[in-house]
């Protein structure tokens, strides 16, 4: 079936032998438009990560319609959208996009010309003007949670999810909760265990106890019970761990592994009122997010 045939009968003429519209790419109607592409030899070859984040995108329902999309020349040929076709046929799902069919063969060279907006800008259009760098820094280790493995992640995946989590990171960072200057020497990894607690069961009560362990761990307070002194062991854990792990990649992984294990057995068990005399690294997620199954509640 000759699907690009298809497609351009649902294009609308705009003027200048230029056709447009939005239109639902199905992976064979993406293969079809691959194949007639004669700019791939010149244009950007296909970098594999970017190509995992933009299924990712697909499979996770986070592509959007914008303005940028699938463009083919006055005669027939693609010449932009190659990788996010290659992405639609490799995840066997389809996407709507805008189409843009006619652009004459000498404009394609001014395509792409721009740079790629970061996440911040992305969070600042989306209305979030009060995010900064930290919240990035917070967000890609609690999307990770226990696994803490280093997975590329899209702009777009990440912008996404602070988006959904803003309260969470915000009650984190600010000082009218956590505050981020009461956790300065734990890192990222371990703030995001204690942020994906929050998520899980913050409520008024619990609300006081995250309050209460952070400014245990800054040393603000001082520990009257047992219990109590979960977060200076943690505190004092981080300080030791700080040089016992080398270098590289590998080691890199584990030290966020171990960071973001013993802050969430930790503020598991000082949430649970479990004193304990020495920290450990949690065996499972204690606290999955809402897309996550096997939740652990509060006794």
């Amino acid at each position: 079936m000759d699907y690009i045939t298809e497609m351009k009968k649902s294009l609308t003429d705009i003027g200048h032998g230029i056709k447009c519209g939005i239109v639902k790419i199905t992976p064979e109607l993406a293969q079809q438009l691959i194949n007639t592409s004669t700019y791939t030899e010149h244009n950007r070859k296909l970098k594999m990560p970017v190509v995992n984040q933009l299924m990712r995108d697909m499979q996770g329902g986070n592509w959007t319609v914008t303005h940028q999309g699938i463009a083919l020349d006055e005669f027939g040929f693609l010449y932009d959208g190659y990788t996010r076709l290659n992405a639609c046929v490799m995840s066997g799902i389809p996407f709507w996009t805008m189409v843009t069919f006619g652009i004459p063969q000498e404009n394609v060279h001014a395509t792409d010309s721009g740079q790629t907006r970061s996440i911040l800008q992305q969070l600042h259009m989306m209305g979030l003007k009060e995010a900064t760098k930290s919240w990035i820094l917070l967000a890609k280790p609690m999307m990770d949670g226990y696994n803490q493995a280093k997975i590329p992640r899209s702009s777009s995946e990440i912008a996404k999810f602070i988006y959904d989590h803003k309260g969470t990171v915000e009650f984190m960072l600010n000082a009218d909760g956590i505050g981020i200057k009461n956790l300065h020497g734990m890192s990222w990894a371990g703030r995001a265990a204690i942020a994906r607690a929050t998520y899980s069961c913050l409520d008024p009560v619990s609300e006081h106890m995250f309050r209460k362990f952070a400014l245990l761990f800054a040393f603000k307070e001082n520990a009257v019970t047992q219990q109590e002194q979960l977060p200076k062991l943690l505190a004092n854990a981080f300080i030791n761990d700080k040089n016992s792990y080398g270098k590289g990649p590998k080691e890199l992984i584990r030290h966020r592994q171990e960071d973001y294990r013993k802050s969430e057995l930790a503020i598991f068990n000082f949430l649970n009122q479990v004193p304990v005399k020495q920290i450990r690294a949690a065996e499972k997620e204690l606290f999955p997010l809402n897309y996550e199954s096997g939740k652990v509640s509060l006794k």
